[in-house]
């Protein structure tokens, strides 16, 4: 803002124009007043131009300007923040999506073997079920075996014991028709 003066350090007229609490009001308004000589020698001033506000005012125009801006940078942050919370947010719902899709199809799959599962043990009961029915089937079939060839055994007794009774008898019988 200010120029490096070259004349033995006098100042630019940017640096003299530039208001500030420690510069007179001459050097604000950049000219000395001007006076004119009216009739009967009364001294009339003549109008400057367009005045200059008093430095409290510009004082206090310049910390409402500087209340603004911060106020606007700081709306700027919060814009800011908001953009980047948002992207994040963003990001953070693409990835729930993703994770929604993954946990859908591992719910797909354990339903599907959970219904394996299900068709796995109902066929392992009705082979259990068919298992005890043929080992139930086979033990009344020996059952019945046994029973069948005791029944053989008791006759093939019978019939030794008759036929040995009837070989006595008739080993007695031919004896006594020997001795006739």
């Amino acid at each position: 803002m200010t120029k490096a003066a070259t004349i033995y350090g006098s100042k630019t007229q940017s640096d003299a124009l530039r208001p500030g609490p420690l510069r007179p009001a001459n050097i604000i308004r950049n000219k000395f007043p001007t006076y004119k000589n009216g009739s009967n020698g009364i001294v009339i001033k003549l109008a400057d131009g367009p005045e200059i506000p008093p430095l409290k005012e510009i004082v206090a125009k310049e910390t409402a300007d500087l209340l603004d801006r911060r106020q606007r940078l700081s709306v700027r942050e919060l814009a800011m923040k908001f953009e980047k919370g948002l992207s994040t947010a963003t990001l953070l719902s693409n990835e729930v999506e993703i994770l929604t899709v993954q946990l859908s199809k591992r719910e797909a799959e354990l339903v599907q073997q959970k219904e394996e599962v299900t068709k796995l043990a109902k066929s392992l009961k009705q082979a259990s079920e068919d298992a005890k029915r043929i080992v139930e089937e086979e033990r009344a079939n020996a059952h019945t075996e046994i029973e069948t060839a005791k029944g053989a055994v008791q006759r093939v007794q019978q019939a030794v014991q008759e036929h040995e009774k009837m070989s006595q008898n008739t080993g007695k019988q031919k004896q006594v028709w020997d001795k006739f």
